[in-house]
């Protein structure tokens, strides 16, 4: 499936999530669903963040023009993720700030 299929498939099933019940979105988008559960569930999750989805498809086209390499993709994915998450949280001095991590719940920091 290419990344405009599934960039307008997740925006359809993110535009019917607050509408349809779960059953009714994945007998809709069944075949998305078998093939991608995770990013289906995702989609029909409003509170859940698509933040970065559309550069986590741009670089699976990059991978497919062969423009970049696994390795590439990854260090640009893993370098913006790091920069919002895992930065904020390291002190100047190299340690890990944990007045950081008040009010995240276990499945916020892990």
């Amino acid at each position: 499936m290419d990344t405009a299929t599934i960039r307008s498939i997740v925006s359809a099933i993110r535009a019917e999530a607050d509408k349809s019940s779960i059953r009714s979105l994945k007998d809709k988008y069944f075949d998305f669903y078998q093939n991608n559960p995770r990013l289906f569930e995702a989609a029909a999750n409003t509170a859940f963040p698509l933040t970065y989805i559309d550069t986590m498809l741009a670089e699976i086209d990059k991978l497919n023009n062969k423009t970049t390499d696994m390795d590439a993709a990854d260090k640009n994915i893993y370098g913006q993720l790091r920069s919002v998450y895992v930065d904020p949280l390291i002190n100047t001095d190299g340690q890990v700030s944990t007045s950081n991590l008040e009010g995240a719940s276990a499945s916020d920091t892990l």
